[in-house]
């Protein structure tokens, strides 16, 4: 299962290792590409390869600390299930991709 999660900054970028970690350790076969985004403006650079990755993966997690349109392009674009992260911490990263893994799985039947 290929998710990709898109959003946040170099504060959330803290936690990938540890969230790839206990991905590796406890949802073998999960694998999990982060796109910490920011909040540049300059998002339009950057959406074109968001999208097609985004339509080569089997989820998406979209966190809320994104840009509005960025997040809005996605979510219109992406030909994938994609899955919302409310918060802004370790456990809620790591929540929203076990969900977005679950229902890729769902949807692969």
């Amino acid at each position: 299962v290929q998710i990709l999660f898109v959003g946040g900054n170099e504060i959330q970028a803290r936690y990938d290792a540890s969230i790839l970690d206990e991905l590796a350790a406890h949802w073998p076969g999960v694998e999990i590409r982060f796109e910490h985004t920011g909040w540049s403006s300059n998002w339009g650079r950057d959406v074109d390869r968001l999208v097609k990755h985004a339509n080569q993966c089997d989820a998406v997690v979209i966190m809320r600390m994104i840009r509005t349109i960025l997040g809005r392009t996605l979510r219109e674009k992406v030909r994938c299930p994609w899955v919302a992260c409310t918060g802004t911490g370790r456990g809620m990263m790591l929540q929203s991709i076990q969900e977005a893994a679950v229902l890729a799985v769902t949807q692969r039947g």
